[in-house]
């Protein structure tokens, strides 16, 4: 009998055993796993510090960079008034015999960029050749300017004799 108890504590030993081993191997596999979800999260943590710095430095560098609202808006005025300035003498040059208050429309001068006539559907050849004819008025407007201004000096000078 004391064979038995020995072999059923012997088996109850082993089962404890067993037991406690399995108890501690999962212990040690919670305790890796965990440390594991811990080195992630670390490193989530630095890429996430790294890239909120890169972001504040790139934010300090923006606020660096740009202008204020007042110079801003001063600046926009004197485009618009650059922009209706140079309309106005472009219609001048291309268009001699109207006023220029009403010779083109500033507005939509502005905002399309183009001269009176040039179509944006044209090709790139089409509009060349627009491009070459509106150079060749420009000459002819400019001879015809020397002509008249050469006319008015010799006027000048003959009533000056």
């Amino acid at each position: 009998m004391d064979g038995i108890l020995n072999n059923n504590n012997n088996k109850n030993s082993e089962t404890e055993e067993y037991i406690l081993y399995n108890f501690f191997s999962s212990g040690r596999r919670r305790k890796s796993l965990h440390e594991n979800k811990l080195k992630r999260l670390q490193e989530k943590v630095e890429i996430l510090e790294a890239k909120r710095e890169e972001l504040e430095t790139e934010n300090q560098v923006l606020n660096r960079q740009n202008v204020p609202f007042e110079e801003y808006t001063r600046l926009q005025k004197r485009l618009r008034d650059i922009q209706r300035r140079h309309n106005e003498f472009r219609s001048l040059i291309l268009v001699p015999n109207i006023p220029p208050a009403a010779s083109i429309n500033p507005v939509s001068f502005q905002s399309s960029g183009t001269f009176p006539g040039m179509d944006l559907s044209f090709p790139a050849h089409m509009q060349e050749e627009q491009h070459q004819r509106e150079l060749s008025l420009l000459r002819k407007r400019l001879e015809e300017l020397e002509t008249t201004q050469r006319k008015q000096l010799e006027e000048l000078g003959s009533t000056g004799e």
